[in-house]
This record gives C-alpha cells, structure tokens and sequence, in this order.
C-alpha cells in the first residue's frame, strides 16, 4: 500500500509539472493510472482555472474518479501535489482532503477493514477536523466551499455524536443564511436543507427551504418556469421543497386568474 501511494504521488507530481510546463508530452509518457486521460484533462482545467465555479466543478469531478473505486489515500496525495504546484488552490485541498478521510472512515466501517480502521482512523478523524477547519479559516460564508465545509464539519461530528454537534450546527445555519443573502446560486442552501432533513433536522431545513424559496420564486418570474421547477423536484422525491413552489405557484395565479371562475 505505501509503495503504491508513494508511485501516485510521484506521478502526479510528475503530471502536474509537464501541465505547467510542456503539456503537450502529457498523453505520450504518464499512463500509470486508470482513467488517465481524464484524469490529466481534470489537472489541466483545476492548474488553469479562474474562478472558483470552474474549480469546483473540476474537484467534483477530480472527487468522483477517485471515490468510485475508493482511492481515498490516492486522492489525498494527490491533492498535496496540487497544492504544491499551485497555492491558490489551498481552500479546495483542504475541504477535499477533509471529504476524502470522512468518506475513507465510513468506507473502513462499512466493509469492516479493521486494521487500517483501528492504525490510522483517529489519524484520518484528526484530518477531517483539520483540514475541514482550515478550509473554512481561509474562506467565509460567502464562499460557497465554506458552507460545504461546514456542512461536512457539522456530519463528522454528527457521525461521533461528540460536544461539537450543536454548536457546529449553529454555525452552520448562521453561515448559510448569511450565504444566501448575497449569492446568487442558491445550489448550497438547497444542499444543506436537504441534508439536514436527510439527518432528522425537520425544523432547521424547513427553516433553510423557506429561505431558498423566497429568493428563488423572487428571480422567477414566469409562472409556467416557477411551475415546471416546482415539478422537477417532485419528480426528484424532494416532496417539502415541491409544495412549498407550488404554493407559491397557486398563489401568483390565483391573483391573475378571473375572480368569477374561481371556485367558491
């Protein structure tokens, strides 16, 4: 297992300098991992970046080649390659470094690999906390990395059921409240709603669903598009967050629509 991590990092160290470099001898000299090709097209796109919605959406991706075959700890090494290449990314390094070790003790429990669990999982909980920590350290709750920090700070403590579970849900609700007074994709604050609901939070995501449907049925202006949003979660199975848009919905055409059709 250590030479197999120590031969990724080598050749992710080895990728990430030819990106920087001379990326056209990339396909020709590095097929060392599988899904290789998309693997050095996702390196490419985080190393050339420039915003944070770009960045977010190649981690995602970087995250879901990685975590399919349960690579944790060749994910980690390779995240600590990008951050040397490329100190900017130090906020993504963090929270998916954090995700990966969360995801890593769960996958240790679930297929009851007890030697790793029991050598390195108070290890990988200490990463969780700390990487999770300084993630959100170096963003605030406008970012929306710093919700999804928090949020996975607020599930491993959930998970441990230790001192920290309330007062990091007080923090997480703050700062996504906060976050969904400027931002204007509202993505986050339906993520957390429904992972708080997923957890037996009733009262705290039905509080985060009102805040989501007020500012989106704000930014709709249509009620056919509002309509067809409100089914799109229906189908989905999110039921709270479907009713909530077609009362809104029914209210908008019950004031356009004639008063002497309406059913009395």
């Amino acid at each position: 297992m250590i030479r197999k991590v120590i031969s990724y990092k080598l050749w992710v160290m080895g990728l990430i300098t030819l990106l920087t470099y001379n990326s056209s001898l990339i396909t020709h000299h590095y097929c060392f991992a599988q899904d290789n090709s998309t693997l050095v097209t996702l390196t490419k796109q985080v190393m050339e970046a420039k915003n944070n919605e770009q960045l977010y959406a190649s981690f995602e991706e970087l995250r879901g080649l990685h975590f399919k075959e349960n690579k944790y700890n060749e994910f980690v090494e390779f995240l600590k390659s990008l951050s040397q290449q490329k100190e900017a990314l130090g906020p993504f390094v963090d929270y998916y470094t954090a995700l990966a070790r969360y995801y890593q003790i769960k996958h240790l429990e679930e297929t009851q690999e007890w030697d790793e669990y029991f050598s390195q999982g108070n290890n990988y909980r200490d990463q969780v906390t700390a990487a999770a920590g300084k993630a959100i350290d170096s963003t605030n709750p406008k970012d929306a990395l710093n919700i999804y920090s928090r949020l996975l700070l607020w599930q491993f403590h959930k998970g441990q059921q230790d001192a920290f579970v309330e007062s990091s849900l007080s923090d997480l609700m703050q700062a996504i409240s906060e976050y969904a007074e400027y931002a204007k994709d509202l993505k986050p604050v339906r993520e957390v709603a429904d992972k708080l609901l997923a957890y037996g939070e009733k009262g705290k995501s039905k509080e985060l669903y009102q805040i989501y449907v007020n500012k989106l049925t704000g930014s709709v202006k249509e009620d056919k598009e509002l309509e067809d949003i409100a089914l799109g979660f229906y189908k989905e199975g999110n039921l709270e967050l479907s009713g909530r848009l077609y009362d809104v919905y029914i209210e908008r055409i019950a004031k356009t629509y004639p008063k002497e059709k309406l059913i009395p």
